[in-house]
């Protein structure tokens, strides 16, 4: 096995039972071959972005700087060419603590192999990618449409309304004018990836982003 795989695998022995990862590997085999085909194509095509992220963490570029940014854009084209925010969506919606799991494999996998041949890992890389990511042109733009939405989802306004479907169609003129794809799929993973902050503001987000994804729907 290659550096990556095999620390993944050691990572995996620690942090995943043996149920778990039976569990996991029998949803992903019932999933269609090419999503699983794109997710792999993913994992190879996002290392050299993460770690030029690396590098400049390393020599303390700021998050929003332009250099930083522009990987955070590449990294966007990336993720949306191979479905992965649909694909992370799904697992989260099977099994939220094995996907989180598997997650969190994947991110200390990748700072170790990132950061091998130069100290010690940490989580400094997954800091700072999630600090670039908050600095985006369209995280910010979207950071307004979720304080909107948790106020209709405070005040019980139902998603059918006019007010909310005024925010869906904003959302979805960033996802076009940002390229993040399909704004119902990137609704989706944005609830479901909320459990990295304290639990009252994981809840208003995830509801906020669940309201969204069921404007859009509907």
């Amino acid at each position: 096995m290659g550096n990556h795989q095999a620390i993944a695998r050691e990572l995996i022995n620690e942090e995943i039972t043996p149920q778990e990862e039976r569990a996991y590997l029998t949803w992903a085999a019932a999933r269609p071959p090419d999503e699983m085909a794109s997710v792999r194509a993913y994992g190879a095509a996002v290392k050299s972005v993460f770690r030029s992220l690396e590098d400049l963490r390393q020599k303390k570029v700021e998050p929003s700087s332009a250099e930083v940014q522009a990987l955070i854009t590449d990294w966007n084209a990336i993720a949306v060419r191979h479905g992965l925010r649909n694909f992370m969506a799904t697992l989260m919606e099977w099994n939220p603590v094995v996907a989180q799991k598997w997650f969190r494999v994947g991110e200390r996998a990748m700072s170790r192999s990132m950061t091998a041949l130069q100290g010690p890992p940490d989580d400094g890389l997954w800091a700072y990618f999630g600090a670039a990511q908050e600095a985006s042109p369209w995280h910010r733009a979207l950071t307004q449409i979720t304080l909107e939405a948790s106020k209709l989802v405070q005040r019980k306004v139902n998603p059918t309304s006019e007010s909310a479907a005024a925010l869906a169609h904003d959302l979805a003129r960033i996802c076009s004018e940002y390229s993040l794809g399909d704004p119902l799929v990137y609704a989706r993973w944005a609830a479901a990836m909320q459990f990295r902050k304290s639990d009252e503001e994981n809840g208003r987000l995830k509801a906020a982003w669940m309201y969204l994804a069921e404007s859009l729907r509907l």
